[in-house]
């Protein structure tokens, strides 16, 4: 006879292979914890008890508050079986469910939906050699003590489990370690799928938290959203009423015009320009002026015939305009760092900054014989070199002058 060592740990073994070798299905792929546990145990029955011709389970149902069954057959496709009729039966469940053992074996015919008539199921010796249904007791804490229950049944010769042989019947000290090894199993996947749940439990409520902040957070959003729209409105009433004033006219958005603007999601340039371009089409519409309102509909505003500023500045190049309007930047890039070094922005520092270093006289000779170019950069770009314009007298002068003339040369165009 085999040694109570080598015996479990040849049923451990068998355990652990077959479920190891499991293949797991993907249409059925679902966390431990979402049926019940011992339901989750019809699904891996014959993975457990290779060649199991059935199993049983007998749970007290939260959803439904009642108690229930279920089993599965050998062949049966469906994983989680059939559900069993055991409403004739309740009170003789009820004793099996009460003050077990974590296993026992028990005659087929001792399962009150097997046979109602179990009074009379004899226990002597050669009954125990009969039972080949293994019962495992599963604790339920949610019904007191009561506890869940699964059944196995082994066939009549344990075969299935490699433990007999033709001269050689399997022991009542065998059949005991089976038990104690099943029930150490079940017992194991019935504790992994309560730690999952509680784990589950601990993500449903960051989930939860998570959930609310994203909702608050879209609400704020959604507030932001709505004031970043008026405050829009709020701007290009602001800009039109600048363009009121320059061209002695009483400019007003349409409700279109302004329900199109809190809509626009674009860069700011382009809304100015489209605003400018409303407004000439205007200007060339309803020409009379004055301070009879003229309005700015939402189909004189068109948002994508501007281009970028920096496709604006792709025009320049390789063009008459590109080395006055990079002379322009270079100036500007001196005149600033001279500014933030507090150092006069005068047209010697200036010249003597440059790479390579110039006499002063240089550069009026430049702006001089760009004239025309240098106004037309100038005037186009109305947001560009902000020192140039008031602080550095070169070009500062040039400005002022031409304010002075009443026809500007015609230069390059």
């Amino acid at each position: 006879m085999l040694s109570e060592e080598v015996y479990l740990s040849g049923c451990f073994g068998l355990l652990a292979f077959n479920l190891i070798k499991k293949i797991p299905t993907p249409m059925l792929a679902e966390f431990s914890f979402v049926r019940h546990p011992v339901v989750k145990l019809l699904r891996y029955g014959h993975l457990l008890v290779p060649g199991v011709e059935r199993v049983d389970v007998v749970y007290w149902d939260e959803q439904q508050q009642q108690l229930s069954a279920r089993t599965v057959r050998s062949g049966n496709e469906m994983p989680y079986g059939e559900p069993m009729n055991i409403s004739n039966c309740v009170a003789a469940v009820e004793k099996l469910r009460k003050g077990r053992a974590s296993f026992e074996w028990l005659q087929k015919e001792a399962l009150p939906w097997i046979d109602d008539n179990t009074e009379n199921i004899k226990n002597d010796l050669l009954s125990e050699l009969q039972k080949l249904v293994l019962m495992l007791t599963v604790d339920n804490a949610e019904v007191g003590n009561s506890s869940d229950l699964v059944f196995f049944y082994f066939r009549a010769d344990f075969s299935n489990l490699g433990m007999t042989t033709e001269a050689k019947a399997v022991t009542l000290r065998e059949k005991d370690l089976v038990g104690r090894a099943y029930a150490a199993s079940v017992a194991a996947l019935i504790a992994e799928a309560h730690d999952d749940k509680l784990m589950w439990d601990d993500f449903q409520q960051a989930f939860k938290a998570n959930g609310a902040i994203i909702e608050n957070l879209r609400s704020q959003l959604k507030q932001m959203r709505g004031m970043y729209r008026e405050r829009l409105v709020d701007s290009c009433r602001f800009y039109l009423k600048n363009l009121s004033e320059q061209f002695q006219r009483n400019y007003q958005f349409s409700q279109g015009a302004l329900e199109q603007i809190r809509r626009y999601e674009g860069e700011y340039f382009r809304l100015e320009n489209a605003i400018k371009a409303g407004v000439r089409i205007a200007n060339n519409l309803h020409p009379a002026g004055g301070q009879e309102v003229t309005e700015i509909p939402e189909f004189f505003l068109n948002f994508n015939t501007t281009q970028r500023q920096e496709e604006i500045h792709d025009i320049h190049l390789n063009s008459v305009l590109e080395k006055p309007f990079n002379y322009l930047n270079m100036i500007d890039v001196i005149v600033t760092d001279l500014r933030n070094k507090n150092i006069p922005l005068t047209a010697k520092n200036v010249a003597e900054t440059m790479n390579p270093p110039v006499k002063h006289s240089a550069i009026k000779m430049y702006l001089n014989s760009n004239y025309d170019k240098i106004l037309k950069l100038f005037n186009f770009y109305s947001d560009k070199w902000p020192l140039l314009r008031t602080e550095f007298k070169p070009t500062y002068n040039l400005l002022q002058n031409s304010l002075n003339r009443p026809h500007q040369r015609q230069g390059a165009s």
